[in-house]
Order: structure tokens, then sequence, then C-alpha cells
């Protein structure tokens, strides 16, 4: 038998071999995972399967398993070099260190090892080719090119070119210069000459990789990051731009290794620390991002943008003043960052201080009466009266063409506003539709990618026998998460919840949906099943979750988090947490999308609200998701209609404050006493007592909205009436 299992074991290792010859690494990783199941200790498999790994930038799975083959053989230099090849990818000092301290204890020859241990220094940079270019004449072009005078840079490497046509550092220098104005494909076709006469110049692939990010084609261009580092370890500029594709990609701790990193090679460098603060940021790691920001003030460091990032945690943080005072001191600080004075009123205007944050904007829109974002925040909770000029100023700047796109943008959604306010129904959606066509230029969504993703999520979730859950996690943290489409009502439903006196309303977080995602899969891998995810698997996502929210409100009952995804992963976070309410908002998805389709998102967030067709496929995917859970658990959650809601709150209220197992108080219909902060586009509203003029607002719109209309369906919007 045991001979029988080695032939077995041989036969599994051709085939995988001849499959990694063509090309087909996915068999043959599923050749070698059989042989891995029968026998972990066979070097020669764990080598094969890291340089796999390697190849398909898997970085983390590739260090594991040459680890392993390192382990298992340490006197093949074979195996230490494919190792070295991957610390030098992965270019951070700890995995250096590793594996120096590793060699170090290998049985090989002291030549080999200093080789090799050699092969790991971060240089950071490669020998320019100059292919016959002069060095006075190179160093003329790249200091050219540093002053942003692209287009004399461009002169410079084209005269060079005629002369020298087979340098591909001057053909680099081309490319660049390219990218700077925005010749995107002129500048791929010159880089990757240059990568064709030279594919050994680190510069070369880095350059290529930052016009891959300018077309959004991250995966490529991660490919591009790493072959850089791999011939230059350390590579500043190429560890930066693998931490935004990794940031892109949605692996938010790969980019903050890389992007400390970054920080222990340059530390002087202000940008590093914002970039890595505004990276913590979006993750909600608000502690950090205090610790970031002022770490980096104290050194000496400057730019508005710490300032900023550290304002905007301090005021997540609940520490408002704080952060009133950090954006005073930076207002002073950078007189010429105008956006400060916008910063500090729309502080104010979120804590419900109308009538501060009203001087305050008027203060920003003097200062740069040019920039649309600034009247538009400002008429969020302002109303402009027929003959205001400033709606003339608004419509001037709104058809100058010399003024950026999304400057533009954000005046067409501002006037759009006014129109409305003005009952001027007929002249909104003129506003809008060009409005939201500057932002789609700006902001390319793919809304296959979309589909596609729910499709796996519900695949990997329809593994999962829900006729038969057993709650393996212990922990007992009881949330209550609020979710649905946004512009659907659940800020007003969170701000109801929260005025309750056991509950702190911690708004929208969006950390246990991603938590959920990344234990199934990510957006950029495939997806596992959910049946297939391990106990402690789960039970780490609520305690994780449990732990940060311990850190952001410390000694609180109850919270409740406005997460729009949540609606996704209901069940692996019930898993997690089977103390964990979950309250669904459902609106007419007429009103509902007309709501989004009217109004500006942060930036990298909701791409398909600026276009029609993009939105109601949005839409079917949300319906698509709730319905399978409805089918699945229908107990483990409770939808309310917003209509309902604000058509008769007296009964529906107390039904939603008894479904999040909370016992009744009358705060809870006084919502608009609440005086926490509200960052969300609803902060006016929810400090208004419940209203009804929401409801059919479509219907004021008359053949405007059949666009709209037409993209959703019958069978959507017929089947709200």
């Amino acid at each position: 038998m045991a001979t029988t299992e080695a032939v077995n074991v041989k036969t599994l290792y051709s085939r995988a071999m001849a499959l990694m010859g063509k090309g087909r690494d996915e068999e043959a990783l599923a050749s070698f995972a059989q042989i891995v199941d029968r026998n972990a200790n066979i070097p020669e498999v764990h080598f094969q399967i890291a340089r796999i790994f390697l190849r398909n930038d898997q970085l983390a799975k590739s260090l594991t398993h040459i680890r392993a083959a390192a382990k298992l053989k340490p006197d093949v230099p074979d195996i230490w070099k494919v190792y070295s090849e991957i610390v030098r990818t992965i270019s951070h000092t700890d995995e250096q260190a590793r594996f120096r301290a590793a060699l170090k204890g290998a049985p090989l020859d002291k030549s080999t090892k200093s080789t090799l241990s050699t092969s790991v220094d971060f240089t950071g940079k490669s020998v320019a080719p100059l292919g016959g270019t002069p060095a006075p004449v190179f160093e003329r072009m790249v200091a050219v090119l540093a002053e942003d005078r692209a287009a004399e840079a461009e002169t410079l490497a084209r005269a060079e070119l005629r002369r020298t046509p087979k340098s591909a550092a001057t053909r680099t220098i081309l490319a660049a210069a390219l990218l700077t104005q925005e010749r995107i494909a002129e500048a791929e076709e010159a880089v990757r000459e240059a990568l064709r006469i030279d594919g050994n110049y680190a510069e070369a692939h880095c350059t290529l990789a930052r016009i891959l990010r300018a077309q959004k084609r991250f995966k490529e261009g991660f490919k591009a990051c790493n072959h850089a580092l791999r011939l230059a370890p350390g590579m500043a500029a190429a560890l930066r731009m693998r931490g935004e594709f990794y940031r892109e990609l949605r692996w938010p701790e790969e980019a903050r290794a890389d992007l400390e990193m970054l920080i222990t090679l340059e530390p002087r460098n202000p940008d590093h620390h914002y970039v890595l603060a505004s990276l913590l940021y979006e993750n909600k790691k608000f502690p950090d991002v205090v610790k970031v920001t002022r770490k980096a003030l104290k050194s000496g460091l400057k730019g508005f943008g710490l300032h900023s990032t550290l304002a905007q945690a301090l005021g997540d943080l609940g520490q408002h003043e704080e952060a009133l005072e950090v954006l005073e001191a930076a207002k002073k600080l950078y007189p010429e960052a105008h956006i400060a004075a916008l910063r500090i009123a729309e502080l104010n205007q979120t804590l419900g201080r109308f009538d501060v944050a009203e001087a305050g904007f008027q203060e920003a829109i003097r200062s740069d009466p040019r920039q649309g974002e600034f009247y538009r925040v400002y008429l969020t909770a302002k109303k402009l009266e027929p003959g205001n000029p400033m709606v003339e100023t608004m419509q001037v700047h709104f058809d100058d063409t010399t003024i950026p796109g999304k400057s533009r943008a954000h005046f067409g959604f501002a006037l759009a506003k006014v129109m409305e306010d003005q009952k001027r129904h007929g002249e909104v959606f003129p506003y809008l539709d060009r409005a939201n066509g500057l932002m789609r230029e700006a902001f390319p969504y793919d809304i296959d990618a979309r589909v596609a993703h729910v499709e796996k999520l519900l695949a990997s979730c329809r593994s999962y026998d829900w006729n038969d859950v057993k709650f393996t996690s212990t922990n007992r943290f009881a949330p209550i998460f609020v979710t649905g489409m946004p512009r659907s009502g659940t800020t007003l439903v969170e701000q109801i919840i929260s005025s309750h006196s056991k509950v702190t309303g911690a708004g929208e977080l969006g950390v246990a949906s991603q938590s959920a995602l990344y234990k199934i899969g990510r957006e950029s891998e495939t997806y596992r099943n959910l049946t297939d995810i391990e106990p402690e698997a789960l039970q780490e996502i609520g305690d994780e979750y449990e732990a940060y929210i311990r850190t952001l409100h410390p000694g609180v009952d109850q919270i409740t988090d406005k997460s729009i995804q949540t609606y996704g992963y209901i069940g692996a976070l019930k898993l997690a947490m089977p103390q964990a309410r979950f309250v669904v908002v459902r609106r007419d998805p007429r009103d509902n999308l007309l709501s989004i389709y009217k109004n500006v998102f942060p930036e990298g967030t909701h791409g398909y609200a600026y276009n029609v067709e993009d939105l109601a496929e949005y839409y079917r995917q949300f319906v698509r998701t709730v319905d399978y859970w409805r089918e699945v658990v229908p107990d483990w959650f409770y939808e309310v209609q917003y209509e309902d809601l604000v058509a008769n709150p007296a009964e529906e209220v107390p039904k939603l404050i008894a479904a999040c197992g909370l016992d009744w108080e009358d705060a809870c219909l006084e919502f608009h006493k609440n005086e926490r902060r509200v960052k969300t586009l609803s902060v006016y509203q929810v400090r208004q007592p419940m209203y009804k003029s929401s409801t059919r607002a479509w219907e004021r719109y008359g053949e405007d909205i059949r666009p709209l209309l037409d993209a959703l369906g019958p069978e959507y919007s017929d089947a709200a009436e």
C-alpha cells in the first residue's frame, strides 16, 4: 500500500509539473494540494507551489510554502534563491530580517550565503540603461520632468531618441512625460518599448504601473510594481504605488504594511504619512489615524492633509471641540487651503450648529468662489429664495468649461437643489443629468463587477444549510445593524433607535461587513463557501468587531451601526454574533433612486449613483440579496417600509423598537431632539420632526424622470404601488 501511495504521489507530481509548464497554474495547484494532503513534508512540492504563487503575485501564500521548503531542505540553494526573490518582492524589513536569520543557520557555503544575503539589500534603485544617452543629458531630462515641465521633457526625450533609439532610460522618461500630459495610450506604448529594450529596468516597470493605475487596470499594475521591487528591492515609488493598488483592490492590511515600510524608508516625506492616515481613516481605524498624524506633526512634518485627517478622526471619536481646534490651527497655518473653512463649517453643520456653520460656509465661498463643492455642501441645509444672486453666480460657473469637471458637477447638484427648493421642478433634471454625467466621467463604475460580486457572495451563502443552523460563536455582543440602500431612510431609523437611553448611535462604520467579506474572499479572489469557513474564523469576526466598538465607544450598553452593505452579510454576521439584530430599510425605489441621483457621495463610494441604468441594476441586486435572506432566514431581520414609518410613526416606531429587543421609551418618537453628530446627507432632515414630503416625490418630474423609470422597469416601479 505504501508503494501504491508513493506511485500516486509521483504521478501527481509529474502531472502538476506538466500543467505548470503549460501555464495551467490552478490545475497544477490542485494536483500539488492532493500531494500535500497525503504528505505535507515533501520540500519539492512546497517549492513548486511557492513558485506558482509568486508568479501569480500571491506573496503571502508563496512565502508560507517557501519557508516550509527551506525548513525541510535547507541545503538547496535554488530554494533560497526563490525565497530571496519573494523577500525582494515583498520589500519589508521584517521579512528581510527573518530571511537572513533563517539563512544564517542553513548548511550552505559561505560564498552562497553572502550572495543570497546581499541579494535582499534594499537598494531602492536600478542602474539606468542609457543605451548611448550621455549621463548629463539624461540627468537634465529627469530634472526638467521633476519640475513639472512635461512638454519640455517630451521634446528633449524625442530629440535624444532620434540619436540613441535603443535607450530604455530615455524612452521611460518619454513615457513619464506623456503620462503627465494625460496621453495615456502613447505613454504605455513608449514604456513597453523601453521594456522590450531592457526588461530589467525597474524604473520602467514602475512607470508602467503608474500608467496602468491611470487606466484603473489595478491587477496588471500590481504585477508591474512587484516586478519593479524584485529588480530594485525597497524602491519607494514602487512600494507607494503597490500600496495604492492594494488599497484599490481592498486589501487594507497589505496596503498598510507597504505604506508603513515606505515611512521607514523615507520618514521625512509628509505625503507618505498622509496617505497612510487616509488609508486608516477609510477603514475606520480612527485611534490609529490620530496616532499616525499626531506623531508626524510632532516630528515637525507639515501639510494641511495631516491636520484635516486628524480632525476627521477626532470628530469620529466624539472629540468635536478638539477637532475644531485642529482645523482652526490648520486654517492659520495654511491660508491658501481654503477648504479648511469648509471643513470647519461642515463639522459645525453635522453637529446641528447651523448658524455657526452658515458664517463658515459664506467665508469658504468668498475665499474660492469657483469651488463648486463649497456651494453644494452649504446648500445641503440651506434654501435660497428666488432672486438670490448666488443662483446666477452658480449658473455662470456651471457653464464655465475652464472650471474642472468635478467642481462643475458640484455646481450642477447645488443648482438642482435650488430649483427643487423653489418648486421649479421642470428645471431640476437639466442640471441633474449634466452634473451626474460629469461625475460619471470623473468616477467610472463597472456595474458588471457588482453583479458578479453579488452572484459570488450568494453562491457562497447557498452552500450553508440554513435549515440546520448551529451557533458555535460564544460572542454575546448585541449590535443593532441598520442597513438598506443609500437614501432609503437608514439614517432616520438609526436616529430613532439611538434616541433610546440604552443605545449609542455609532453611525456608518462598515467594518463588520468588510470583515465578513474578507473571510469569504476578496473581490480579486475566488470566494470561499460559507460552509467551509471555520467556526474560529466566524468567532473572530464578532470578537474583532466588538473590540473595535469598545475602542470607539467604551462602556456603552448597545450600539447601532448604520452600514449600507450589511444586508449582504446578514447570515455570516449573525453566525459571528448570535445576539446581533438587523433592520433592513425599504423605500419606494422610484423615490429611493431619485434621491440617490440627486446627491453626491464621498469619492470612491457609490459610483453607480451617477448613471440611471447602473442605479437600477444596483437596486435589483439589493432586492435579490434581501429576497435571498428572507427566503432562508426570515426571522433574522426586521424590515421597515419608509413610507409606512413616516405616515404612521405612532404605530411603526414602537414595532421597530420592539424588534430591536428594547423596552419602549417616548424619546424614540422625539428623535429630532437627539443631539448626536450626524455625518450623512440627511444631516438636516433627521433634526426635524417626521414629515411626509419626501414620499412620491418622483411624481413631480413628469417626463424628465422617464429614463430612470424605464431603467428600473415595471417589475420594480409598478410593484411599489
